[in-house]
């Protein structure tokens, strides 16, 4: 019995830990102007993640492109990644 009583104390403190930790986080991002500054990017940033997203992955198809030209590498996996934006963007009727 006395093994059960020091496993609900040891959660009981990994749950306060825990709890704490999500109230810090929450003062920081809500009480001070650095964390609303951070939380409004993380939200313009979330609201904009196809777009976001597009742009990053454009990014990576050109400079994939120009290291095919200059290295004359062999194919990667983000060969067909606009092909597939494509496919997705044609089935979500997004175009």
């Amino acid at each position: 019995m006395r093994n059960q009583d020091n496993v609900r104390t040891g959660n009981f403190w990994v749950g306060f830990a825990a709890g704490m930790s999500v109230a810090a986080v929450a003062a920081y991002l809500f009480g001070t102007k650095q964390g609303r500054s951070m939380l409004l990017k993380s939200v313009n940033f979330s609201e904009n993640i196809d777009h976001n997203l597009e742009k990053v992955l454009g990014e990576l198809s050109r400079k994939q492109k120009t290291s095919k030209k200059s290295e004359n590498a062999s194919p990667t996996p983000f060969d067909g990644l606009g092909v597939l934006i494509d496919k997705i963007r044609a089935a979500t009727n997004r175009a």
